[in-house]
């Protein structure tokens, strides 16, 4: 039995190219919180077979409008097919592991800092379970001066899940976007290259390679070169895609339609147009978009009630499904591109332009004949005596018609209570320190879990981090002044473990208002422990020192727990 196609304001899709399908994962606004999950087939385009499959109520973690990114699992065989998610914000970004049979696992974070956006979310390789990414995030780095970050995520567990700052070249502080490429082999698959365009019209290409066995500098960026930008111009809602060597940028066309360009770094530093042959849908900057074999699948959401499914073959250049507008031949935002207009009209036009001028001619030499005789035959200057030139010239109307605009479809705004709540919640919230240890004051072990009632914050940045997503920011950056600090018991600290950093690494959030199905019980499933791993991958050694500074907590605040 087929279902219709959900509809989400801010899905995210990831691909299942054995079986040209794949999973489409969203939070509807009916459902405060739910994540739900479905598998949807290719094979017809225009009516794709929908089969629900599971589902995560967390109100503490999703949110309907919040953008999310899917991601497949790096290697060939997986017997749960594991797909990443991660949901974008600008204090928390939240991530989840979900099976093919639509099991979550329990949302976690890097404490602390956040990833902002997918559109400045490159991933650069992957390998066995890992997968890298180039990402810009909420921290400026003392030492780097940056907020781009390296990140190394493991698709099965959390071990070996790291975020760096060291990553050798900075990319530019200004981005558009950002897309991926990386090699197909494995001798390559944690090389790849980071495109970064800026909001100055320019590109660069940043070469990439990732570190499996490290948890410092888990990818280096070497220094960067040019795009040619061959005249494009792109948006700020460009949608980024990354098919392995090549990476796509979907954007608004001149007509309304979506325009894509297309760059290989390995082959050239060319930013190229795709011309398409037929149709395209109309671009909405809230569409979504993933790779799938040699085809880019897009979802749109027309109103709170439809939402349909386009492909594009790379092949073939060509557009299918419902909704295909724009004139054959675009390719960019620019009104360049092919023209659609046929031999027979533009012959058409012409003739019918020369005869537009032929009778207005007839008519006028007409008119002056007749005023010709009337001057001979009475005297004065018309054809009766004391009025002049009553024959006037007709007044003659070409009618010019005009260009029909392609309607462009509107994202809908959606209210979300959840959002109102988490609002008034997040005014009295405290701020955090991303590289302070907290201390469990009764057992005196390190905790990496935020304690929303603690007076922590940044002595250097002050970042205020209320756990609010990038839409539901309040006050657009202003936030208020740091607590003082109180004269509270003192804790008792115990050295950070020498193997990482745990700022670093991402750990579980509370589990308080979470439901969902348990996970299977079978010997294949890993059930992931917390993103803490003494060793990470292979033995590592700590590179990086940090000074730890923890502020002293209000004697009247509620003790820190442990969930």
């Amino acid at each position: 039995m087929s279902y219709p196609v959900p509809v989400y304001p801010r899905p995210c899709l990831a691909a299942d190219e054995d079986n040209n399908a794949l999973f489409l994962l969203g939070v509807s606004p009916t459902g405060i919180g739910k994540m739900e999950s479905s598998y949807v087939s290719l094979a017809n385009i225009n009516s794709p077979s929908v089969k629900p499959l599971g589902s995560q109520t967390d109100v503490d973690s999703w949110a309907t409008n919040a953008p999310k990114a899917c991601f497949t699992y790096p290697a060939d065989v997986h017997p749960n097919s594991p797909i990443m998610l991660v949901q974008y914000g600008t204090f928390k970004t939240y991530m989840s592991i979900m099976n093919a049979n639509g099991v979550f696992t329990q949302a976690t974070l890097f404490v602390g800092t956040a990833f902002m956006s997918p559109r400045q979310f490159a991933m650069v390789g992957d390998s066995g379970d890992f997968a890298w990414f180039v990402a810009q995030t909420n921290v400026t780095d003392p030492t780097t001066k940056s907020n781009w970050f390296g990140v190394r995520l493991n698709f099965t567990t959390g071990l070996g899940s790291y975020i760096d700052p060291g990553i050798g070249t900075i990319p530019t502080s200004t981005p558009l976007l950002s897309v991926g490429t990386y090699g197909s082999t494995p001798t390559t698959a944690w090389q790849g290259n980071n495109v970064v365009f800026d909001t100055q019209g320019g590109g660069y290409i940043y070469p990439t390679v990732g570190a499996l066995d490290q948890v410092s500098h888990v990818i280096t960026q070497s220094a960067a070169k040019s795009v040619t930008m061959s005249g494009i111009s792109l948006t700020a809602d460009s949608i980024p895609v990354t098919m392995e060597g090549t990476g796509y940028i979907l954007d608004k066309a001149a007509d309304g339609s979506t325009a894509l360009y297309s760059i290989t770094p390995s082959q050239s530093s060319t930013l190229q147009r795709v011309t398409r042959t037929g149709g395209a849908p109309a671009f909405n900057p809230s569409m979504v978009a993933v790779a799938c074999n040699k085809m880019i699948v897009t979802y749109s959401m027309v109103n709170t009630t439809t939402a349909y499914f386009n492909t594009f073959d790379t092949t073939t250049n060509t557009w299918a499904g419902l909704g295909l507008v724009g004139v054959p031949g675009y390719s960019d935002n620019s009104g360049g591109g092919k023209s659609s207009t046929s031999l027979g009209a533009i012959i058409g036009g012409a003739v019918g332009g020369l005869v537009v001028i032929a009778l207005v001619a007839f008519l006028f030499i007409r008119n002056r004949r007749k005023k010709t005789v009337g001057k001979k035959d009475i005297d004065g200057h018309g054809a009766m005596n004391g009025k002049a030139d009553d024959h006037q010239t007709p007044h003659v109307y070409t009618y010019v018609p005009e260009t029909v605009p392609v309607p462009i479809v509107q994202q809908p705004v959606f209210f979300d209570p959840h959002q109102q709540q988490q609002q008034v919640v997040a005014a009295q919230a405290a701020y955090y320190d991303p590289n302070a240890v907290v201390y469990d004051q009764n057992a005196a072990a390190a905790l990496n879990v935020y304690d929303p009632n603690a007076n922590i914050y940044d002595q250097n940045t002050h970042i205020y981090d209320q756990g609010l997503n990038t839409y539901e920011a309040p006050g657009a950056g202003a936030y208020p002044p740091p607590p003082p600090a109180s004269a509270g018991t003192p804790y008792s600290p115990v050295p950070p473990s020498p193997y990482q950093d745990p700022a670093m690494s991402p750990t579980y959030s509370s589990q308080a208002t979470k439901t969902g199905s348990p996970a299977p019980a079978n010997p294949q499933f890993v059930n992931p422990e917390a993103y803490v791993s003494p060793k990470g991958i292979g033995s590592p050694q700590y590179v990086e020192a940090r000074e730890y500074k923890v502020e002293a907590k209000p004697s009247n605040e509620p003790e820190y727990y442990r969930p």
